[in-house]
This record gives structure tokens, sequence and C-alpha cells, in this order.
């Protein structure tokens, strides 16, 4: 028997999560004649998440440009960093502690340190 799709998502996955959000934020991009929305998902830190995927944001750039006549495009920077290198990066920028202590990078929802206890949390907060 096959597995439904349903019973694969992680249990913190939320439907059409990120086509709201990202669809707000091209409402937004067109109201005040911005091309470009970047959004920090990444396919490395996929986690079953399906709107994570560099398809499903391809998919959806195309959507928008369909609906809207303009070449309104979300950009991934992040799609291809695991966290050691999300983190790395946010450090080069001078950034680490913005990122550490202003963010939601975990799944958990707590700003700052984090839930300690993700594979994610130990590389950011040893990057201090």
């Amino acid at each position: 028997m096959k597995k439904s799709i349903e019973s694969e998502l992680p249990n913190t996955f939320v439907p059409e999560g990120n086509i709201l959000f990202l669809t707000l934020a091209a409402i937004y991009a067109y109201q005040v004649q911005v091309d470009v929305v970047i959004t920090g998902v990444c396919e490395t830190d996929f986690s079953g998440y399906p709107d994570y995927r560099d398809e499903f944001v391809k998919a959806l750039n195309q959507a928008i440009f369909l609906d809207i006549a303009k070449p309104i495009r979300f950009e991934t920077p992040l799609m291809w960093l695991n966290k050691a290198e999300t983190c790395s990066l946010a450090d080069y920028y001078h950034s680490l502690k913005l990122v550490q202590n202003k963010t939601f990078t975990f799944y958990n929802s707590i700003i700052g340190n984090g839930c300690q206890q993700c594979a994610g949390c130990p590389i950011c907060t040893q990057m201090d």
C-alpha cells in the first residue's frame, strides 16, 4: 500500500503556508513597484516541506507572472546552502547576531538562540 503524502509531511507543516505568504509579498511588491522578493527557503533544509523546494519557487514565479503579467520574481539565495553555510554567510556579512536574536530560524518559532535541540542550533551558536 502506498503511503499518502499527508502521512509523510511533518506535523509542523502548514498547508499552503508559503504560497500564502509569498503571494502576499508579491501583492505588496506589485503595489510598491518592486520586481524582486527574496525568501529564505532552502532545499537542503527540506525537512519534508514541499514548499521549500526550488521547483515550487519556480512554479510560483511562473504563476505570479501569469496572474499579473509583471516580472515579479522570488529569489532564493539560501536555496542550496545548509544551516552551517547560512550561518557562515550571516557571519561574513556581520549579521549573525541579528539572525540569532531577531529572526524565526527554527521550526518551533523561538526568537533568539533557538531550541538548542535541532541540528541547526549548535551550528549557529558555535559561531558566536
